[in-house]
């Protein structure tokens, strides 16, 4: 491992930099005009853990200090953060604590933890999915895959809900194994450093416009709106009986039933554990917390940064010279 003189410091600023991740950079990353930001911030939240455990000396005590002040950090900037959000991060930081523990720091050990954590991902969003609409809603998926393999002349004798889980799962692990790689690549450039001058970036704090938020709200009721009409849809005129209508009625009923529980029951009260746990933690990690949120101006102008230093690449190779420059410079800039 490469000695800095300081790595406590380092950590303190990789903490910094997953908190900012996990509280608004998605945000930021929107602004930029980035696809797959939500891959991008599991990817950076995993690539934040295994660092943080390599320049730890004790990987369980610092790994959980940083989750903890992480996870208070994004009660407090993100309060409105679905309950889902603070059990991925947990479930990031937990992994890379088990696989850093047993198999140490390296490359194979990186993969792993990109493809469980992307998995899990994937199996979160599944789950939720099949919560909401019920094992309907891959019922219906089924029918408009048989209508397009009869069609079409397709293979058929696998399901289309099959098919589709599997190439989700597929491809997010397939995702995974480049974070794994991209983490191995990270920490090799990070060795070779023979002097940190190059990434210390005088870097004032961000002075940016709050008057335009961009709201989510509209892209989830259309995505809600369209899944719901492809329901419909499939069980009335694919099957062309009253019993489609019954199963469309039945689903959209059941979807309702069960988002009203969860938000306004379950959901709350899983909140307010998590929040009584995290308040006990508070005062511990009070200072940790406001040293955090003070580095978050200058981290974002490192994001701003690196997003129009990296310009003169394009695609995939752009975002691993964005990422890469974000982490190598939050942890050496100099504060203006």
């Amino acid at each position: 491992m490469k000695a800095f003189k300081d790595q406590k410091y380092i950590i303190e600023r990789l903490t910094a930099l997953w908190a900012l991740n996990e509280s608004g950079l998605g945000g930021f990353m929107h602004a930029l005009n980035l696809s797959f930001s939500g891959i991008l911030v599991g990817g950076i939240s995993i690539i934040s853990i295994s660092l943080i455990a390599y320049f730890s000396k004790s990987i369980f005590k610092d790994v959980i200090k940083a989750l903890t002040i992480v996870l208070l950090i994004k009660l407090a900037v993100s309060p409105h953060s679905p309950l889902t959000a603070y059990v991925a991060v947990m479930f990031q930081a937990f992994s890379g604590i088990l696989l850093f523990s047993i198999f140490s720091f390296n490359k194979i050990t990186y993969i792993v933890l990109g493809i469980i954590t992307f998995i899990e991902s994937a199996t979160q969003k599944i789950l939720t999915l099949t919560l909401i609409y019920g094992l309907s809603f891959w019922k219906a998926i089924d029918i408009y895959g048989k209508w397009v393999t009869d069609t079409l002349s397709f293979i058929s004798n696998i399901t289309a809900s099959k098919l589709i889980i599997g190439t989700f799962i597929l491809v997010y692990a397939f995702l995974g194994i480049l974070f794994g790689f991209f983490i191995h690549r990270i920490i090799g450039r990070i060795n070779q450093i023979e002097s940190i001058e190059k990434y210390q970036l005088p870097v004032e704090k961000y002075q940016g416009n709050n008057s335009k938020k961009k709201s989510k709200q509209f892209r989830r009721l259309l995505f809600w709106f369209v899944t719901i009409a492809l329901i419909i849809i499939s069980f009335t005129q694919l099957e062309n009986d009253l019993l489609g209508w019954g199963k469309a009625f039945y689903i959209i009923i059941r979807s309702i039933t069960v988002l009203i529980i969860w938000i306004f029951i379950v959901s709350p009260l899983l909140m307010r554990l998590l929040k009584f746990l995290l308040k006990k933690k508070k005062s511990s990690y009070q200072a940790e917390v406001d040293s955090a949120l003070a580095l978050f101006p200058y981290l974002k102008t490192i994001v701003i940064f690196s997003w129009k230093e990296s310009k003169n690449t394009h695609g995939i190779y752009r975002i691993s010279e964005f990422v890469t420059n974000c982490i190598l410079y939050s942890m050496f800039f100099k504060a203006t």
